[in-house]
C-alpha cells in the first residue's frame, strides 16, 4: 500500500471517528535484547493534547496548533529513554535507549484529547535474545540396552525469544514429539534397539534467529547383544600322565559387554582372565596339575551375560594314565640301614609294581644320580602291564657312612615317578676328624679371676673312639673332656686330644692357653742424681712384668702432660737432653696393657729437681711497667716467677715526693718451682704513688729484677704524627695512639667545611694499643672545598684534640682530561710522588726527638684542673688518591679497614711509624731455650 492511500485510509477513518491517531510499531514491537526501540505516534485531527504512557511513567505533551507550541510537562530519565515533538507533522516520539529483558511484555500507549473526547492506541514489547545455557540430550533408560529394548531420547535447550527450533541427525529413530513451554524447547524421538545401533551417533541441532552458529550435541548408543558362540580345550591333549600340568581354555566369542567366566574344576589355579573388545573375544584358563585319581573328573566352564536369562556351561572330562605307584629296594634290612664293610661288594635290586606305562629305574647315591653304574634290567609284560627292574654292585667306603641310597621309578613317556625306601649305608671305620668344642685354638684368660675351662672332644668313629688328653708339665688324662679350674700362670702351653679304636687314630689341632696378668713396675731409676743443674742431660729407666707386652707412657705427674709412649715393650727409658727449670717436678713411668676388654694400668713416679734462677713466667701475661690508678680505688699486681729452690722475694717503694725507699708488704705463693708475688694496696693515696722494685733470689744464677710505676689516671695522651690526604670526594686521616692515661680510650675524627662551616665527626674509634697507627676513611666530601681536619681522644678522665691539619678536594674537572695523557702523567706523577711521601715521612721520624716533652704544644683538657704538653702535629698533602672500597656507609669508612690506592699505591702508612716511640724503661728480657727429649727403649 503506498503512502498517498495510507494517508487517505487514515483521514477517512478519523473523520468519520473511527481512528484518529496511529502509533509505530503496531501491535508488537519486536527489538533485540539491549538495543534501542523507537515509537512513533502520529496526530490526525487538530487535539490539543497527546500523552505517552510506558506501563506507570507518563510523557505529557500538548500540542496546539493554533499557536503551533509542543510543551513538555513530564521529567522523564533522559538515560533510560527520550521523547519529542513535531509540530508541523503533529507527531510525538519515544526512544527506549536500552531494551532489557525487564522490558519484555511491557506495554506503550498513546492517548490523544480534544475537549471531552479521548483517544488510545498502544502496542506490546516483544524482547528478542538467544538461548541462555547449552542443549542437552537425556537417555531413556539410562545406560547400556539391551537389544530389543525400546530407547529414548529427549533434547532440550531453555531461555531464548522466540524459543530454538531443534532439528535431529539420528537414522532409524522417530520422532514422537516436538513439545515444550514458553522458557524451555524440546524435542523427542525413539527406537527399539538392534546389535547394529551399537556405537551410533545421535545428534541434536539447535539453531536461533539470534545465535551466530547452530549448537548440536550428541549421545552415542551403548547397545548390549549376546555371545555368538564357545568352545572349551584342554593343553596337552588327553590323555596324559599323572603329574601332568593341564591348561583348560574356555573361549566364549563375540557379544558385548564381553562374558563372564567362571570355573567348576576341582585343585585347579585360575590364570588371570583375558578379555579383547577389538576382536570380540572372552578367554579364560586354569591351571591343573592331574594324578591317577583325577581320571574321569569333569572340569566346567561356566558363561555369563547381561543378555542372557541364564548361565552357560561347558564341559570337559578328564583322561589319566596309570604310571608305576610302587618300586621295591632289596636287600631291606632293619631301620633301613644296610651295614657295609670297608672295601666289600655289595648288590642292590629295584622292582617296580604292574603299570600302564614301562618305567625308567633311576639310581641315587648321597643326593647323586650313579644310574649309569647300574645294570637295567629288561621289562616283564603280563596283560598289557609292565614291570621294570634294575640291578647295582656297590663297594663300600669309609667316607660312605651314614649316606642315603635309594632307587626311583620313572614313566618313559611322562615325569610321573615313585620313590623306593631310603636306606642308609654303615661303614665300619676309625676316627677320620676330631672336632673341638667349643671351637677354637686360643685360650686367653686372666690370672686369679677364678677362671675354669672345658673343652670337649668328639670324633666319628665306628666302633667309638677312646679319648686321650696332653698337656704341659707332662699333664695326662684319658677322657673326652678337658677341665682346667682356676686357671694361673704355669698352666699356660699347647694342649691335644686323641681319639683312637681298632680302625685307626687321630690327634687334634694345638689348643694354646695363654694366661694373662696385669702390669707389674719391676724397677724405676735415674741414671743421674735427681737433683740436676739446669742445661744438664737426665735418663730415666722403667722395667715392666705382664703378659700380654705392656705399653709404657713417660707421663709428667706434676702438669699431666704425656711425654712419650712406648707400645709393647718390658723396658723403656726417657732422657731429657737439656733439662729446663720448668721440668722440675715428678715423673711418671706408666705400664698398660688389655685383658679381655678391661685396661689394666700399673705406674711408679720418681722425682727430678731442676735447679734454676729467678725469672719471669714467660707463660703468663707480664703486668705492665706503667700502672694509672684512681686515689681511693685498689691497687693490685702480681708477678708470677719460675725458681728452684725457693727464691726469697722483697718488694721496695720510692715515694714520689720525698724520695724514701721502704720495705713494702706483700702476699708471696710458693709451690715447688712455680711462684707468685702480688703487691696489694685496698685503697691508694696520693702517698702510695710512685717507683715499686721486686727482687727475687735464690742464691743460684742472677737475681730477677721487675719494676713499676704507679702514677694516677690522667685524661690521655693527644694523638700524634696525623697524616691526611685528599681525594675528590674523599680524605684519608692517619694517627698514632698515645698513652691513654690509665683507663680505656677512643677516638674521634672531626672535619670542618670551609665553605659552609658545617662540622662532621665519626663514630667512636677504639684504641689498638699504644703507638699503633690507626686510619680513618671519610666519604662523600664536595669536590675542590677545603677542609681543617683534626682527632680527638677520649678516655674517662678527659677529652684531648690534636693539632688542626688543612686539605682541599680535588676538582672533578680533571676526570674530564685525555684518557692517554691521564694514564701517562699518573705512572710518572704516582712515581714521583711516592718518592717524595717516602723521603719527607723518613726525614720526620729522624727529626721528632726522642723526649716527649720537647717539642710540644700546649692544648687544655675537658677534665677539670688539667692541661699538659704534648708534640706538634706534622702535616702531609697528597695530591693524588683513590680508594677502592666496599662499606656500607656512603659518607665514611671504618677506622683500620682495608683499602687500596691505585695510583699512589700506598699499601701501609702505619709501617712509617715503627719504632718512632720507644719506652726509655726495658724489662730485663730472658731468652729461654725449649726443652729437647729423646727417648729409647728395650
Amino acid at each position: 500500500m503506498s503512502s498517498e492511500i495510507l494517508r487517505l485510509f487514515v483521514f477517512i477513518s478519523c473523520f468519520t471517528g473511527v481512528f484518529c491517531i496511529t502509533l509505530e510499531p503496531s501491535p508488537i514491537a519486536n527489538s533485540q535484547r539491549y538495543s534501542s526501540l523507537v515509537f512513533k505516534c502520529s496526530l490526525i485531527k487538530s487535539w490539543t493534547s497527546a500523552v505517552f504512557t510506558f506501563e506507570n511513567i507518563n510523557i505529557a505533551f500538548l500540542i496546539n496548533l493554533n499557536n503551533e507550541s509542543c510543551r513538555n510537562f513530564a521529567d522523564p530519565n533522559p538515560g533510560l529513554y527520550q521523547t519529542s515533538c513535531d509540530i508541523n507533522s503533529s507527531t510525538i516520539n519515544l526512544t527506549i535507549n536500552n531494551v532489557t529483558d525487564d522490558d519484555d511484555r511491557k506495554y506503550i500507549e498513546c492517548r490523544s484529547n480534544f475537549g471531552n473526547v479521548e483517544e488510545t492506541v498502544s502496542t506490546t514489547i516483544n524482547v528478542q535474545y538467544p538461548p541462555t545455557s547449552p542443549p542437552s540430550i537425556t537417555q531413556i533408560p539410562n545406560g547400556p540396552v539391551i537389544e530389543g529394548n525400546k530407547i529414548t531420547l529427549i533434547c532440550n535447550i531453555t531461555g531464548g525469544n522466540p524459543l530454538a527450533s531443534i532439528v535431529w541427525k539420528c537414522i532409524g529413530f522417530t520422532n514422537i514429539s516436538q513439545i515444550g513451554n514458553n522458557k524451555t524447547a524440546v524435542s523427542v524421538i525413539e527406537r527399539v534397539v538392534t546389535k547394529d545401533d551399537d556405537g551410533k551417533r545421535c545428534t541434536c541441532v539447535i539453531s536461533h534467529p539470534l545465535l551466530d552458529a547452530e549448537k548440536a550435541v550428541t549421545s552415542t548408543l551403548d547397545v548390549y547383544y549376546s555371545p555368538s558362540s564357545s568352545s572349551i580345550v584342554q593343553t596337552p591333549l588327553s590323555p596324559v600322565n599323572p603329574g601332568t600340568m593341564l591348561i583348560i581354555t574356555c573361549e566364549i566369542q563375540g557379544g558385548k559387554p564381553l562374558a563372564a567366566i567362571s570355573w567348576q574344576c576341582k585343585g585347579s589355579t585360575p590364570i588371570s582372565p583375558t578379555g579383547n573388545p577389538i576382536t570380540g573375544v572372552s578367554i579364560s584358563s586354569v591351571r591343573l596339575k592331574v594324578n591317577i585319581d583325577d581320571n574321569g573328573d569333569v572340569c566346567m566352564c561356566v558363561g555369563s551375560h547381561p543378555v542372557w536369562k541364564k548361565h552357560q556351561i561347558y564341559n570337559l572330562t578328564l583322561s589319566v594314565r596309570k604310571p608305576v605307584t610302587n618300586v621295591t629296594f632289596t636287600p631291606a634290612n632293619y631301620n633301613n640301614v644296610i651295614s657295609v664293610e670297608d672295601g666289600v661288594n655289595e648288590t642292590f635290586t629295584c622292582t617296580t609294581d604292574f603299570s600302564d606305562l614301562i618305567a625308567l629305574i633311576q639310581w641315587y647315591f648321597d643326593g647323586q644320580n650313579i644310574t649309569s653304574q647300574a645294570i637295567p634290567q629288561p621289562p616283564l609284560m603280563n596283560s598289557g602291564k609292565f614291570i621294570s627292574s634294575s640291578k647295582l654292585i656297590y663297594t663300600g667306603k669309609e667316607e660312605d657312612i651314614n649316606k642315603k641310597i635309594y632307587c626311583e621309578a620313572v614313566s618313559i613317556e611322562g615325569e610321573y615317578s615313585v620313590q623306593s625306601t631310603v636306606q642308609s649305608i654303615y661303614i665300619l671305620f676309625g676316627p677320620k676328624s676330631i672336632n673341638l668344642s667349643p671351637a677354637g685354638n686360643l685360650y686367653i684368660v686372666t690370672e686369679d679371676n677364678g677362671i675354669n675351662i672345658l673343652i670337649l672332644c668328639a670324633a666319628k668313629c665306628r666302633p667309638d673312639c677312646n679319648y686321650t688328653w696332653t698337656g704341659p708339665n707332662g699333664f695326662r688324662e684319658h677322657h673326652f673332656s678337658l677341665e682346667l679350674n682356676s686357671v694361673n700362670r704355669n698352666q699356660t702351653g699347647l694342649y691335644m686330644c686323641q681319639a683312637k679304636n681298632d680302625y685307626g687314630s687321630q690327634t687334634s689341632n694345638s689348643i694354646n692357653i695363654v694366661v694373662n696378668y696385669a702390669p707389674t713396675i719391676l724397677r724405676l731409676q735415674s741414671f743421674q742424681s735427681n737433683n740436676v743443674d739446669e742445661h744438664q742431660s737426665v735418663t730415666f729407666q722403667c722395667e715392666v712384668d705382664s703378659k700380654p707386652t705392656p705399653d709404657i707412657t713417660w707421663i709428667h705427674s706434676t702438669t699431666g702432660t704425656v711425654l712419650n709412649k712406648v707400645d709393647k715393650v718390658f723396658k723403656s727409658n726417657f732422657t731429657i737432653h737439656k733439662t729446663e727449670c720448668l721440668q722440675t717436678g715428678t715423673y711418671r713411668c706408666q705400664a698398660s696393657n688389655v685383658i679381655g676388654d678391661m685396661l689394666k694400668t700399673a705406674y711408679a713416679e720418681i722425682n727430678l729437681f731442676v735447679l734454676c734462677s729467678a725469672r719471669m713466667d714467660q707463660r703468663r701475661k707480664e703486668a705492665p711497667d706503667i700502672v694509672s690508678i684512681m686515689e681511693n680505688d685498689e691497687l693490685n699486681i702480681t708477678v708470677y716467677l719460675i725458681a728452684y729452690p725457693i727464691p726469697m722475694i722483697t718488694w721496695t717503694t720510692r715515694n714520689s715526693e720525698t724520695g724514701i725507699i721502704s720495705l713494702v708488704k706483700v702476699n708471696n705463693s710458693f709451690s715447688i718451682s712455680e711462684h707468685s708475688s702480688t703487691l696489694s694496696i685496698r685503697k691508694i693515696s696520693k702517698s702510695d704513688y710512685g717507683s715499686y722494685t721486686m727482687n727475687a733470689s735464690n742464691n743460684i744464677g742472677l737475681q730477677y729484677i721487675k719494676s713499676f710505676e704507679v702514677i694516677p689516671q690522667d685524661p690521655p695522651d693527644q694523638p700524634t704524627d696525623i697524616l691526611v690526604a685528599c681525594e675528590i670526594t674523599s680524605m684519608i686521616v692517619l694517627w698514632r695512639s698515645g698513652f691513654n692515661g690509665g683507663s680505656q680510650q677512643k677516638f674521634r675524627v672531626a672535619w670542618l667545611n670551609i665553605r659552609n662551616q658545617n662540622t662532621k665527626y665519626s663514630p667512636d674509634i677504639m684504641d689498638s694499643g699504644l703507638g699503633q697507627t690507626i686510619q680513618y676513611i671519610i666519604k662523600s666530601l664536595e669536590p675542590s672545598t677545603s677542609y681543617i681536619i683534626y682527632v680527638e681522644a677520649t678516655n674517662k678522665r678527659g677529652v684531648v684534640k690534636s693539632g688542626n691539619l688543612n686539605c682541599i678536594t680535588r676538582s672533578s674537572l680533571s676526570q674530564s682530561n685525555n684518557t692517554v695523557a691521564i694514564s701517562v702523567g699518573a705512572s710518572i706523577g704516582s712515581s714521583i710522588l711516592i718518592l717524595i711521601i717516602a723521603v719527607l715521612v723518613v726525614l720526620f721520624l729522624r727529626k721528632r726527638p726522642c723526649n716527649k716533652e720537647e717539642n710540644s704544644q700546649l692544648y687544655q683538657s675537658t677534665y677539670p684542673d688539667t692541661s699538659r704538653q704534648k708534640t706538634t702535629i706534622d702535616q702531609h698533602t697528597y695530591d693524588e688518591l683513590q680508594t677502592i672500597k666496599t662499606g656500607s656507609n656512603p659518607e665514611y669508612e671504618e677506622a683500620n679497614s682495608v683499602s687500596t690506592y691505585e695510583e699512589i699505591g700506598i699499601v701501609n702508612l702505619g709501617s712509617y711509624y715503627q719504632n718512632a716511640i720507644k719506652d726509655n724503661k726495658e724489662s730485663i728480657q730472658r731468652h729461654e731455650t725449649s726443652p729437647v727429649y729423646a727417648n729409647t727403649q728395650t
